[in-house]
């Protein structure tokens, strides 16, 4: 039997947290297995029959993970519901 849940209130020095948006961001250069075999001696099916890992992204040339970081950061922002609106408290 699970114990019920409890109806109490929070603290009165608690503070609320919602999330109210998310974001994501990937780098543009794929990595498929079939180019990491012109590097290693490997085989695309070997690669995924262990790991499942057809392609990975990569950060590469100009790009910055800083740069993902900020554009992921900034598209929660861009929805209507919140258009150009943030919050911190």
């Amino acid at each position: 039997m699970t114990p019920p849940i409890s109806q109490s209130s929070p603290p009165s020095n608690s503070i609320g947290v919602s999330i109210q948006g998310i974001g994501s961001c990937v780098p543009e250069t794929v990595i498929s297995n079939d180019d990491l075999t012109r590097l290693v001696e490997t085989s695309d099916e070997w690669i995924a029959s262990r790991t499942g890992i057809r392609n990975r992204r990569v950060v590469s040339g100009n790009d910055r993970v800083a740069d993902l970081a900020i554009h992921a950061a900034s598209q929660p922002w861009s929805v209507p519901a919140y258009p150009g609106k943030l919050w911190i408290w």
